[in-house]
């Protein structure tokens, strides 16, 4: 029997539920504005193309590139100067340099294309004697190597094996790039699909006075028909157990080498064609003191492209494939995949929209559908962009023009600051079609080998490369991302869901496409969470600012001081650290990478670091 003073109790206490429960809904209504971009509004930044540092150098250079400028490398060498702020001087050929004036930078050296005889192995050796650290950016011909013995000592080889070795995969070792350790080695039936790197090199092997930082693995049957042939001889009289010969003997793929009190790098493989490159040189420069600090973006992006359309297209081929119409396929089945996804890595969402896909059926978008994903949108943090994606391959302008009249009626608040096109071909249209939207990115979905990370296009709009599908995950493809994330702290995950819609064949179904894009960001990506996750709005004002941005560092005793310039209210770096680890920061604060990496975020022109020790030897 309940108590007339308890029953009351109990209603008030219902009535009070009742009440919060339909205040919390209204208020979600009214102060959530579905129709604006809260980004966009936080995003602005002044800064520009014409802002942005260029690594020509006047007097002095940080960097003298030996080497064809406008080649692979010599793009992706001028391509770190301008992310890390240093200045570059290029020379064509070895009787190009200048010892007095090159001997004071790091030399970085196309081998395979400039030295071919002994003549340029004197310079080589006049620019050491005189101070030069050396980074042999690609080899020379095996032949030049084995043939010139002050090349050797140079580089630090102890054998010329062989021209040329097939290896089972490559293992790199902890503390050069970011993520740690990896093996990549073909072991199961899926390893077998992942297998791209380039797994025939010269066998060259290392001797003391020698780092390592990543070695070819070899298969039992190539080591045992080597030990015939002679390798190792030296390794195996002094009694060493085997386990510990087969590892000295493996081919070195990145290494060091100190001769004459400098410093030499050597690369014997094919990284330094693409954006891999970046993140190997900025790992070197870090190998070569006790500590490097240098600046970064700090964004790591997840874009999802074309998702969702708002008109029912392709209803037969998706009531074939899923039993459903697109409408329901979206929503139902698609959102709370990649919104469960986003929520268990933390990601923050990018939707490129596109109100249909089709131009030439009599289908039209339905601006209910738009409204109730821009709310969505809004309660899950992400953002929302336009795709320029059509079945009948309109021109940008058009089909932004054919857009704008239902954008116009259906949102007409929203700032879209960012456009997602195909291809490169559209690239000059789309940024002067996307000036008049207030676009200021435009995302394309792969980077070539010579495009940039991040960088400018023509008309001033900023450029952001997908640095991933989301889908495929090769071995080249986790070693790029370890190197990308070294050098900018940077990713940009781009899921182009076009063929959800329009299904080429069963892997583009969600349900066997939204368990492997699941597997991945949460596996592969896990080792760089401590970058923050971003929208485009917010990671283009990174980039702008990033772009931008000029320093100097100094380092006396225990402290390392840094004066920015071009500084916006705040800005990002990576501090390397070897046996030491950060005691204090004045002017911003700090959190630890691994691997003696941390990341560093200024929020004063000024900031002081102080080290000490970590009691290692």
């Amino acid at each position: 029997m309940v108590s007339r003073r308890n029953y009351i109790a109990i209603v008030m206490m219902l009535l009070i539920l009742f009440v919060m429960f339909q205040f919390s809904g209204v208020m979600k209504k009214q102060l959530n504005e579905y129709g604006e971009n809260s980004y966009a509004e936080n995003a602005d930044t002044n800064f520009t193309r014409e802002d942005a540092f260029c690594p020509e150098a006047g007097t002095s250079a940080d960097i003298v590139y030996v080497g064809n400028k406008e080649g692979s490398i010599g793009k992706v060498v001028t391509e770190f100067c301008t992310y890390s702020k240093k200045t570059l001087r290029c020379r064509q050929s070895m009787a190009a340099c200048r010892i007095q004036d090159d001997s004071t930078a790091t030399v970085i050296i196309d081998g395979r294309n400039i030295v071919k005889s002994q003549a340029e192995v004197k310079v080589l050796n006049r620019l050491v004697k005189e101070g030069a650290d050396v980074i042999f950016a690609s080899m020379p011909d095996y032949e030049v190597v084995t043939s010139n013995g002050i090349l050797n000592d140079m580089m630090g080889i102890y054998q010329n094996f062989a021209p040329e070795v097939k290896l089972d995969g490559m293992h790199l070792f902890s503390g050069f790039l970011m993520g740690g350790e990896a093996v990549y080695q073909v072991r199961d039936r899926e390893d077998k699909k992942r297998q791209d790197l380039d797994i025939e090199i010269p066998w060259y092997v290392t001797g003391s006075g020698t780092e390592t930082y990543m070695v070819g693995t070899i298969p039992e049957k190539t080591y045992r028909n080597a030990l015939k042939m002679g390798i190792a001889q030296k390794f195996t009289s002094v009694g060493t157990d085997e386990t510990s010969t087969k590892n000295t003997l493996m081919p070195a793929v990145i290494w060091r080498n100190s001769w004459n009190d400098r410093q030499i790098f050597c690369i014997n493989a094919d990284f330094m064609l693409d954006s891999s490159g970046i993140g190997i040189l900025s790992a070197i420069m870090a190998e070569m003191s006790d500590y490097s600090l240098y600046p970064v973006v700090n964004a790591q992006n997840f874009v999802i492209a074309n998702f969702p359309a708002f008109a029912s297209e392709n209803s037969e081929g998706l009531k074939e494939n899923y039993s459903q119409p697109a409408e329901d396929i979206y929503q139902d089945i698609i959102w709370p995949s990649l919104s469960s996804l986003a929520e268990k890595t933390g990601d923050l969402l990018t939707c490129m929209l596109t109100p249909q896909f089709s131009y030439s059926d009599a289908l039209e978008p339905n601006p209910d559908t738009a409204a109730y994903y821009l709310k969505l949108l809004k309660e899950e943090e992400a953002e929302a962009g336009l795709s320029a994606t059509s079945v009948e391959g309109l021109p940008v302008s058009e089909k932004m023009a054919a857009d704008d009249m239902f954008w116009e009626k259906t949102a007409p608040g929203y700032q879209f600051r960012s456009l997602y096109i195909d291809g490169r071909e559209e690239l000059e249209e789309a940024g002067k079609a996307g000036k008049t939207r207030g676009v200021r990115t435009v995302v394309l979905e792969e980077e070539a080998e010579d495009d940039p990370i991040v960088g400018y296009g023509e008309d001033g709009m900023l450029l952001q490369y997908s640095t991933s599908d989301g889908i495929h995950h090769t071995f080249q493809d986790d070693f790029k991302l370890r190197c990308q994330e070294t050098a900018l702290g940077y990713s940009n995950i781009v899921l182009n869901l076009y063929h959800v819609t329009y299904p080429g064949n069963k892997s583009d179904l969600w349900q066997n496409l939204g368990k492997v894009v699941a597997a991945n960001a949460v596996t592969y990506w896990e080792p760089f969470d401590s970058f923050a996750s971003t929208t485009l709005s917010t990671s283009d004002q990174r980039i702008r600012r990033f772009l931008a941005l000029d320093y100097e560092e100094k380092r006396n005793g225990d402290s390392i001081s840094l004066t920015t310039y071009h500084f916006e209210e705040q800005a990002y770096f990576v501090l390397k650290l070897h046996d030491e680890k950060i005691k204090s920061l004045q002017g911003g604060s700090y959190k630890k990478l691994g691997d003696g990496f941390y990341l560093i975020t200024v929020k004063q022109p000024e900031a002081l670091i102080r080290v000490e020790s970590t009691g290692r030897w």
